[in-house]
């Protein structure tokens, strides 16, 4: 029922004894007292700390120290006495405080070492004498008085024992401590719940001390009294006056972004060791946003994130996305393996990494990375389409046997150096955790209950009868042309203001949908209000043809909404939209499983004759990559014109000298003399019905910059037109090529 206690470490992932069922486990745990305890260890942890650092200064050697490294050559990976007696102590005082938890620390435990075990163990293994029992102050509060005890916030700190995880870092900035820093070093303490940081501990033996439980913002403990200010650099899009602390790595990826940094005028951009290091001159507002390398570990984040996201801030890797705090199954799932970024509130977060993720080098990094999650997580034994493989070196088919399937995932982690087949994508589901095999099977969990949080069902795209409903042999039969003879003219300058500040893709929900759909009083986004307009006049119409059924689930149906602004000049990459199936995203990345809207609408808002028409193939995600293309749908901008057409369908706006500006019709409203406006814009909104991809709503603090609330125009008419005529006339004479 509860999970063993773990120690996996960056040396040969040693464990502690297999500890099942602990006698004295507990069902739930309180993580108020959890804080409490973990920051009293720190706090015992530092004690030690100083007293070697103490002995060696009085030594004036560093011989005492002890240090070993544990990577050959990686000056960073030190080891010394500090950092293995200050563990010995947290582990103790944690074992003894809350048997049975789970502990995922950096040392290894040595064999037989009964500092490393608990009173219960150590006496039972017959160890004499056992470790003197660690004394806890009487009461929680005195230990982290700022953080109050309510009744209002109990449901917050109760919590399921087996759901917790405790990541220690006895001596961040081991390096530093070895060459003599000691203010850079910290003792970090963090606690995971799932797959997310809730509560940590940053607390540097020479310097300084910050603590967080959330909901609540951190309580920090100053005895330099140097304010600590997490919330207050509120500098927009300018950058101007951003300072940026970083990893010091020579590395093309962290030069790539070192570069990229000085070119968009940051203030200062320097070199700056030890993980808590950074977070703490972050939080102190010495720094805006501090850059991870791509070594850091769980055990160098959970307590940072916990402290730094109480505070305000935010917290990703590099390419934008949350780090998994799960529980890792081997010792390479403790690595931070996409480097990381932190920042203080109202810095862009999400366009610097926009940003970073496009970076040739960063792209090379990401390109190289595996599939996280084994999809039986959120598939179980339905069989869906999916990428398949079988393992001949583990499970090779036999005649009239059952064949073994897995996943891209598990072929990358638990099959690493098989001899493995690739089947292709086919129904299947991944048997490696009924075969015995899977190592990833708790953190894959985890981020499958996150999605199962959101979408409250697997998110598995499965439309019975599909074809059918979209029109039998060719899919193209859905494709449908619609003018609307009034858009609302904030649409376009809201837009824009909207890609200076994310491009990522927002949902609205079909209740939220429907209702702005029919009324637009109040102060609503013109881009939302637009976009419930279009999902309520398709579903409306598709519903009427008996395309879509009347049965819709409210939890798992809505609008997917974004829009597009591309350069229209020239035949190069930024002016294109590449060829692609619109999908779950996060979905397809961390599971590698497909799950696909029920229609894609595109919008004009604009018309330029050099535009890139929108093409649409007779091809989906199942279909094998070599099947012909008999069909495709061209469609040329034209303001106020849209498009709709089976959401599962491939299409673009790719670059192509034939196709561009072959045909001049619709509106120009944008070339003119003396108008410096040169883009294509265009507004996508993708139907989904009983099923929902894995995004958010937009926030109301991108609502604001998006600007112009409550300036949506009279509601939309959708004029339906002739798409045959349509066609005939934007086709025209086929050319080569």
């Amino acid at each position: 029922k509860f999970p063993s206690l773990k120690i996996y470490t960056d040396q040969g992932a040693k464990k502690s004894p297999h500890r099942t069922n602990h006698p004295m486990a507990q069902q739930q745990v309180d993580l108020y007292s959890l804080l409490a305890c973990i920051v009293h260890m720190s706090k015992l942890a530092n004690v030690e700390i100083q007293r070697v650092h103490e002995e060696r200064v009085a030594a004036g050697s560093n011989d005492l120290l002890n240090s070993n490294l544990k990577i050959d050559g990686d000056i960073r990976s030190v080891a010394t006495k500090a950092d293995t007696n200050a563990q010995r102590i947290i582990l103790q005082g944690l074992r003894q405080r809350f048997p049975g938890l789970r502990i995922v620390a950096e040392e290894p435990e040595e064999e037989g070492d009964e500092r490393g075990m608990d009173v219960v163990d150590a006496d039972r293994a017959g160890i004499s004498p056992p470790p003197p029992p660690i004394v806890f102050p009487p009461d929680d509060s005195s230990v982290i008085p700022g953080i109050p005890v309510t009744d209002s916030n109990r449901g917050h700190r109760i919590v399921p024992f087996s759901d917790v995880t405790v990541y220690v870092d006895p001596l961040d900035g081991s390096r530093e401590f070895v060459e003599g820093r000691v203010s850079n070093c910290q003792c970090l303490i963090g606690v995971s719940l799932l797959s997310t940081p809730v509560a940590g501990v940053m607390n540097a033996p020479f310097y300084r001390m910050a603590y967080a439980l959330h909901p609540h913002q951190p309580v920090i403990t100053n005895p330099s009294a140097v304010p600590f200010n997490g919330t207050n650099s509120v500098v927009g899009t300018n950058l101007s006056s951003v300072r940026v602390g970083m990893s010091g790595d020579e590395n093309g990826a962290m030069e790539e972004i070192r570069t990229t940094l000085k070119e968009i005028g940051c203030m200062k951009v320097e070199e700056v060791g030890a993980a808590g290091n950074k977070a703490m001159r972050l939080l102190s507002g010495e720094y805006d946003l501090v850059i991870y390398n791509f070594k850091t570990s769980l055990w160098d984040t959970c307590a940072t994130a916990a402290v730094v996201t109480a505070a305000g801030g935010t917290v990703t890797d590099l390419y934008g996305e949350p780090i998994d705090h799960s529980p890792p199954d081997s010792e390479e799932g403790v690595g931070n393996k996409n480097g990381v970024m932190m920042s203080r509130k109202g810095i862009p977060h999400a366009a610097l990494a926009e940003m970073f993720k496009n970076l040739p080098e960063l792209q090379n990094v990401k390109s190289a990375r595996e599939p996280p999650y084994c999809s039986y997580a959120l598939t179980s034994t339905q069989t869906v389409n999916q990428p398949t493989y079988i393992c001949l070196t583990c499970c090779p088919p036999t005649p009239g046997g059952a064949t073994f399937c897995f996943c891209p995932a598990c072929i990358q982690k638990c099959h690493a150096n098989h001899d493995v087949m690739f089947v292709g994508n086919v129904e299947s589901n991944c048997d490696c955790c009924e075969a015995g095999y899977c190592k990833i099977s708790n953190q894959s969990k985890a981020k499958a209950d996150s999605f199962l949080k959101l979408t409250c069902k697997p998110p598995i795209c499965c439309y019975a009868d599909a074809d059918k409903k979209l029109g039998g042999a060719s899919r193209l039969n859905s494709f449908a042309a619609f003018n609307i003879p009034s858009l609302p003219s904030s649409l376009k300058a809201c837009a824009k203001n909207l890609v200076a500040v994310t491009k990522e893709t927002h949902w609205l929900p079909v209740a939220r949908a429907m209702e702005l759909g029919t009324s637009s009083e109040g102060p609503i986004c013109p881009l939302e209000s637009f976009a419930a307009q279009v999902f309520k006049f398709h579903l409306e119409r598709l519903q009427g043809n008996g395309t879509v059924g009347r049965e819709i689930y409210a939890e798992t149906s809505g609008a997917e909404w974004w829009v597009q602004v591309k350069d229209s000049e020239g035949l190069n990459s930024k002016t294109a939209i590449d060829i692609h199936y619109d999908k779950d995203e996060q979905l397809a990345e961390d599971f590698c499983l497909g799950s696909f809207p029920l229609f894609s609408t595109v919008t004009y808002l604009n018309a330029l004759p050099s535009s890139n028409p929108t093409i649409v193939f007779d091809h989906t995600y199942e279909e094998p990559e070599d099947k012909p293309i008999e069909e495709i749908c061209i469609s040329y901008p034209a303001k106020g014109k849209q498009i709709i057409f089976d959401g599962r369908l491939l299409h673009g706006a790719p670059t192509n000298a034939l196709l561009k500006g072959a045909w001049n019709g619709g509106e120009d409203d944008t070339m003119k003399e003396g108008d410096e406006e040169q883009e294509r814009i265009t507004f996508i909104v993708n139907i989904w019905v009983n099923s929902r991809p894995f995004i958010l709503e937009l926030s109301d603090e991108e609502r604001e910059k998006v600007g112009h609330l409550g300036d949506c125009g009279a509601p939309c008419e959708f004029v339906q037109t002739d798409v045959a005529k349509v066609l005939e006339e934007e086709v025209g004479v086929e050319e080569d090529g």
